[in-house]
């Protein structure tokens, strides 16, 4: 099969043509009988084309409907059958993004050619995205080539195509709903919903009503039913995020859920059924919850059947230059700001700066680079304050038991000489060393 076509045209001669032709030629076909239909076959995926008659005028025109289908989906090419008489439209189609037009009667040696073309170009276009997610170590919508990032993407390959219950763990900003989306995204689930649920600062009646639903009636401000997350997300996947969060009265209906599938909606006596995979993540420590008795021991084992620790990213450095490089092109163009670079100085403070806030603090850091940029080459004076002047504010190094005296000496060197944009003078003074030493000490560990 060599690829599809969406294919839209009101003569029922010319569409029996193309239908024949298109058959033959090896396409998959999807035909819609209205123009205003194809809006309802676009989606994410990039291997399709469009061949549509060409009607014009006004906003229910051919040119309207690929702007539109373009807010979807900006990559999908549109190939439109013009008529004879009809240039001017064609050129307006060609100016608005149309990949090509044909004029009746079709010369179907010509519609070969062009699709032959148009498939190329998605193929070399997904080539591009496969080279560039590798060079970012891209997996579905995270970034890092770093071992730890790695081992995560394995985790994550290896439990998706499974139905555990799946625990993700680590600081705030790490990205634990990215994972929770890819874990989804890659299961036998993924064409059924993933509904999310952020459990923090709800309080224990809204909370409740939001997980299970309420009937009309079943308080104050209920006016209606209302459908809970265990109920939509029936065949899919349900992620509670900040789980800790949940008070022990709503844990034990969870627990009940998960036990066997059963739950009634807040006011309700029906019994209800429903099938989904749980993935819940938190930022707390959940053994010391379980400990000090804010977390049923039973529920922790329930959905701790896999455990993925996020690593923060001062646990892996590596990845920084890529995330930063990353998000300068997603919020250069965002912002319309032709920002390149960051230079060599301005990375290795980057790349010191602890990041209390994770990903999360470093995408508001980037995009607030951008704005505020003199010049399209990113130096040390765009920086804010806290990533110049201090690693997380003078955050503590942190040495892991078992450190040679050498190592230790060699990473606060390192650190210091980074922290001040390789200033030896002013290192020197900060480790309170001469520079002399300081410089011997640079020679000895090759730094």
């Amino acid at each position: 099969m060599l690829g599809e076509i969406i294919l839209y045209h009101s003569d029922t001669r010319i569409r029996k043509v193309l239908v024949d032709f298109l058959t033959d030629e090896g396409y998959k076909l999807s035909i819609v009988d209205r123009a205003d239909d194809i809006i309802s076959r676009v989606n994410s995926d990039d291997n399709y084309v469009v061949l549509s008659e060409l009607q014009g005028g006004g906003s229910d025109g051919s040119i309207k409907l690929m702007e539109s289908a373009h807010g979807i989906n900006s990559n999908i090419p549109f190939v439109f059958v013009a008529t004879g008489d009809d240039v001017k439209e064609a050129v307006r189609a060609m100016k608005a993004g149309a990949f090509y037009c044909l004029t009746e009667p079709i010369d179907l040696g010509e519609l070969k050619v062009v699709l032959e073309r148009v498939f190329e170009d998605i193929k070399l276009r997904q080539e591009n995205i496969v080279l560039k997610d590798k060079a970012y170590g891209r997996f579905h919508n995270m970034i890092g080539k770093s071992e730890a990032m790695q081992r995560v993407y394995e985790i994550i390959k290896q439990v998706a195509p499974t139905d555990v219950s799946v625990l993700i763990t680590g600081e705030s900003g790490v990205g634990k709903e990215l994972v929770a989306e890819a874990i989804h995204a890659f299961s036998r689930r993924r064409d059924a919903p993933l509904v999310k649920l952020h459990c923090a600062a709800l309080a224990e009646g809204v909370l409740e009503s939001e997980l299970f639903g309420h009937e009309k009636g079943a308080f104050t401000d209920a006016l209606k039913r209302h459908i809970g997350r265990f109920e939509k997300a029936d065949g899919g996947t349900l992620f509670l995020d900040e789980v800790s969060e949940i008070p022990p009265s709503v844990q034990v209906k969870i627990l009940r859920v998960l036990e066997d599938g059963r739950f009634e909606r807040v006011g309700g006596s029906e019994t209800l059924k429903t099938d989904i995979r749980l993935i819940t993540a938190t930022n707390k420590n959940l053994v010391r919850e379980v400990e000090e008795g804010r977390f049923r021991e039973d529920l922790y084992w329930r959905i701790k059947v896999i455990e993925i620790y996020i690593p923060p990213l001062r646990e892996r450095r590596d990845d920084i230059p890529l995330l930063i490089d990353h998000y300068l092109e997603v919020y250069s163009n965002k912002n319309h700001r032709p920002i390149s670079k960051v230079d060599k100085k301005a990375m290795d403070l980057l790349v010191s700066y602890d990041w209390p806030g994770n990903v999360r603090e470093l995408k508001n850091v980037v995009e607030s680079i951008v704005v505020l940029s003199r010049d399209d080459v990113v130096t040390v004076d765009d920086l804010p304050e806290d990533v110049r002047y201090g690693v997380s504010k003078g955050g503590p190094l942190m040495i892991p038991v078992g450190t040679s005296i050498e190592e230790v000496e060699k990473s606060l060197i390192r650190d210091t000489l980074l922290k001040v944009a390789n200033d030896k003078k002013k290192a020197a003074k900060m480790l309170g060393i001469s520079l002399g030493q300081l410089e011997r000490r640079i020679r000895r560990y090759g730094l």
